[in-house]
């Protein structure tokens, strides 16, 4: 009897000892933080939406239906790039063309030019279409006159030869172990039913400056360059 009761005892001291540890204190409400927001960041005044980014130039699809008609008749054994002339970036597109000056390019209201992926390919042809009321033969001449026979590295080409027809010009620079240059501008006046201009220049090492010699190797030649 007194060890149940002292059982008892002990059982409800427990009892109490747990339901003292077990109660949580009486807690405080925790001050609240005040809320921060995030400074606003302002668009500078003068920018300008992504979606008002000058687009990239295009090729004109008539002048490419027009290299196309070209290269039908004269097929060219090169793997070719097909390029818009971006008259917004004179230095880039006169030597897109192949020029020094690229002055004439200012008389142009859109181009095309075809050349090789191979930089050791002297090889370009530009289609221009000129603005109303510029001269054709005038502004063929002037290609001729500020051709840029040293553009490429180690090589050159020995002709340029221009053509006009139909409000547009055919200029090409070629070697002519890869095509004869007036091949090409023949096959440009056949495809725009005759030609009203046609020139041509024949390269010289006085044109070129100094000409890379391959007997030199790549160490000791020249490039070629146009005084």
């Amino acid at each position: 009897m007194m060890k149940q009761t002292i059982s008892l005892f002990l059982a409800a001291a427990l009892a109490v000892t747990l339901a003292a540890c077990g109660a949580a204190p009486e807690s405080t409400p925790a001050a609240s933080a005040p809320a921060v927001s995030a400074p606003a960041v302002s668009e500078p005044a003068d920018s300008a939406p992504a979606d008002s980014q000058p687009a990239e130039p295009t090729a004109d699809a008539e002048l490419v239906g027009l290299l196309d008609d070209i290269y039908a008749a004269q097929p060219l054994e090169l793997a070719l790039e097909t390029l818009p002339v971006d008259g917004s970036d004179a230095a880039t597109a006169a030597w897109m063309v192949g020029l020094v000056e690229g002055t004439v390019l200012g008389d142009v209201e859109a181009g095309v030019v075809s050349a090789s992926l191979i930089n050791a390919q002297a090889y370009t042809l530009a289609l221009l279409r000129l603005k109303d009321g510029v001269d054709l033969a005038a502004a063929g001449q002037a290609l001729l006159d500020d051709a840029n026979a040293g553009k490429w590295v180690c090589v050159y080409p020995d002709k340029a030869a221009v053509a006009g027809g139909d409000g547009v010009l055919c200029f090409v620079m070629a070697d002519g172990e890869l095509i004869d240059a007036e091949a090409l501008t023949g096959a440009f006046a056949d495809a725009v039913g005759g030609a009203d201009f046609t020139a041509v220049r024949e390269f010289s090492e006085a044109d070129l400056g100094e000409v890379w010699d391959p007997e030199l190797g790549l160490d000791g030649g020249a490039v070629a360059a146009v005084p």
